[in-house]
């Protein structure tokens, strides 16, 4: 469905490219990719994550901004797992001769649980932020960014002996 001109120009584009791999006999593969994050995210200008935006804000102790009430949900994927996606898409056979894959955790997250996860995470350990992996505060957010639910998320992701001790 496409809701907005944004959606309907990637539709539009997905179809031209199925029209020429169709014209030209060729094998192809179309990749949506979702909210991509990592390292070198930018934290400014028209492409800048909300990710890098917020940890940029955290790192400046600025309050964290949240368009509207945060109740929108994105699906963040950070880049290392995309870079897998596509390597496997490479190996694999294809089932069409034009294949659409989406490149996704599959966890909608809301934007005010990101900014509560980014907010929980300085009040409990001011260094977390920097020192922990992008992929544990994805977690952590959808899980409903609360820190009862950090222990979990301790235990699956391997959180630092101090980082952990400060949260339980």
């Amino acid at each position: 469905d496409c809701l907005n001109s944004y959606s309907h120009s990637k539709f539009l584009g997905e179809e031209l490219f199925r029209h020429y791999a169709k014209i030209h006999n060729i094998e192809s593969v179309i990749f949506r990719y979702f909210n991509v994050f990592g390292e070198r995210s930018p934290s400014k200008g028209q492409y800048a994550s909300v990710i890098s935006i917020f940890l940029k804000q955290r790192k400046n102790n600025q309050k964290l901004s949240v368009t509207g009430d945060g109740s929108k949900k994105r699906d963040f994927v950070h880049v290392s797992d995309v870079v897998q996606a596509n390597i496997q898409a490479m190996k694999c056979v294809l089932p069409n001769k034009t294949t659409t894959i989406n490149i996704g955790s599959g966890e909608s997250i809301s934007i005010i649980n990101l900014a509560n996860a980014f907010n929980e995470l300085a009040s409990v350990d001011s260094k977390a932020i920097n020192d922990l992996p992008w992929l544990r505060l994805i977690a952590f957010a959808a899980a409903g960014g609360s820190i009862n639910l950090v222990q979990a998320a301790n235990r699956s992701f391997n959180l630092s002996q101090d980082t952990a001790k400060n949260i339980e």
